[in-house]
């Protein structure tokens, strides 16, 4: 067991080595605080009531009061460790008025058991601090035991130590035998194994390994997941652009099966059209403009050829059809454009064909105008 000793300062003792912590506490009179009106006492509502925001107080409800005896120092709170704190008091026998304990070789607490009026008693501690080149805490232990037996010799005197050397543990019970105090190691003190500590927390080390075996567990399948998606991932990948390429190969072998010369196929798709489609549609514009107001006027996609089978313009046709839409007068007869398309064959023998479509309506014409490019492209 680790034993060490606080204050309001911080940590005044620590013995430095894996395994629970047995902590003594030492507050100064400023740092106690009794709560006779707290209804429902917890951790949290204390620590609001004393003023703390952050860190850990200690405190022990007794009869529905709440004492608290300051706040626990963050390196003790930071253990994984078990950690229990008591009071200098709680680790002697009920019937102890007086203790000292002589804690490494530089380190004194001295506790007091004084009683009230109405019988009840009230513990106060002090800790003194020693020079390394002083007396000697042996020299100073034994001042004040004598001092104290000298001014009342009805009171039960505890000494305890820890953390002595041999020698001078020896030396500590040959002149304090003759007191008749009682010497004890803090280490088989046991009054405290039947008082609630002020403070605790048990060891979290192997929670926390637990947890860390988890997780290193979980990144290594994480991991192994990761690498097994990338492989399927890029394998995936590589499936694809191989179907898109045999995919595209049989598009090419379909369309190119029965064709003799492939060279007369990429001489003809290389072709542009026989007329800049700029100057086919001004052709175009021109003779719907004769119909009445302009409003719209495109290359048609798809015509009808001798088959009745729907192909494109392409750029090898004699003929281009142009849509035109026209917003003409609702007094226009029928005759009169007859008369008029008739009058546009006569004088404008680049123009093969012009058919009034099936969305015409009254204002509205809709023209579908073929227009002659001939075969060196010339109107």
């Amino acid at each position: 067991m680790n034993i060490c000793v606080f204050s309001k300062r911080g940590i005044l003792y620590d013995r430095s080595k894996p395994g629970s912590v047995l902590a003594i506490a030492v507050p100064s009179n400023d740092q106690k605080r009794q709560y006779a009106d707290i209804a429902n006492p917890s951790t949290r509502v204390i620590k609001e009531r004393y003023g703390v925001l952050e860190g850990e107080v200690l405190y022990r409800i007794e009869s529905g009061v709440v004492n608290v005896y300051g706040q626990l120092p963050k390196d003790l709170y930071d253990l994984r460790s078990e950690v229990k704190v008591f009071m200098p008091e709680d680790l002697v026998p009920l019937d102890v008025n007086v203790l000292y304990y002589a804690i490494g070789e530089n380190l004194i607490v001295h506790s007091v058991r004084s009683f009230d009026t109405d019988g009840s008693s009230n513990w106060s501690s002090i800790y003194i601090e020693l020079e390394k080149k002083g007396a000697g805490i042996l020299n100073v232990i034994e001042n004040l035991i004598s001092e104290r037996v000298v001014s009342s010799n009805d009171e039960k005197i505890l000494v305890s130590f820890t953390g002595l050397d041999y020698s001078v543990k020896e030396e500590l019970y040959q002149r304090l035998n003759q007191f008749g105090v009682i010497i004890e190691p803090i280490e088989k003190l046991t009054g405290h194994k039947s008082r609630t500590p002020v403070y605790s927390h048990k060891d979290n080390s192997i929670l926390m390994m637990i947890f860390m075996i988890v997780a290193a567990i979980l990144f290594v399948l994480s991991l192994s997941y990761y690498l097994s998606g990338e492989r399927s991932l890029t394998k995936n990948d590589d499936k694809i652009v191989q179907l898109r390429q045999e995919f595209k190969e049989s598009l090419s072998k379909r369309r190119l099966k029965k064709v003799a010369n492939p060279q007369d196929v990429k001489n003809s798709i290389e072709k542009t059209f026989k007329a800049r489609p700029s100057a086919i549609i001004h052709a175009a514009s021109e003779v719907a403009a004769l119909f009445g107001v302009l409003e719209s006027v495109t290359l048609e996609k798809k015509r009808m050829d001798r088959t009745t089978r729907k192909v494109e313009n392409k750029p090898y046709d004699n003929i281009i059809y142009v849509i035109a839409s026209v917003k003409s007068s609702s007094n226009s007869l029928l005759i009169d454009q007859e008369r008029l398309a008739k009058s546009v064959y006569e004088t404008r023998r680049w123009i093969k064909s012009i058919e009034r479509a099936n969305k015409s309506s009254d204002g509205n014409l809709v023209l579908k105008i073929g227009v002659y490019v001939g075969g060196s492209g010339e109107f």
